[in-house]
């Protein structure tokens, strides 16, 4: 999933969330208000023919790298689903 920034209105606190691109109701991790706006990324890769991007990266790679990171926030998340269930056993 798609990492996005967010700012919030109501008390101006910036936050980053994964989350689908259908997903709706989003709401300010700081307050809870729903009165928040997707911010623009800052870096836009620039992808040429011989198929290089900016900084010598290979096209992919940043898909590659949010796969990553999106599997590693996946076993973070389990494992805490999981110790919060042996708990409660």
């Amino acid at each position: 999933m798609p990492l996005y920034h967010y700012k919030c209105r109501n008390c101006e606190s910036d936050f980053e969330i994964r989350h689908s691109w259908n997903d709706k109701n989003i709401i300010c991790l700081s307050c809870k208000s729903l009165d928040i706006y997707k911010l623009m990324n800052h870096i836009t890769p620039v992808v040429y023919k011989n198929k290089k991007v900016v900084d010598n990266k290979k096209v992919g790679d940043e898909v590659k790298a949010a796969i990553r990171d999106g599997n590693n926030d996946l076993r973070q998340m389990k494992r805490k689903l999981k110790n919060k269930a042996d708990k409660t056993k």
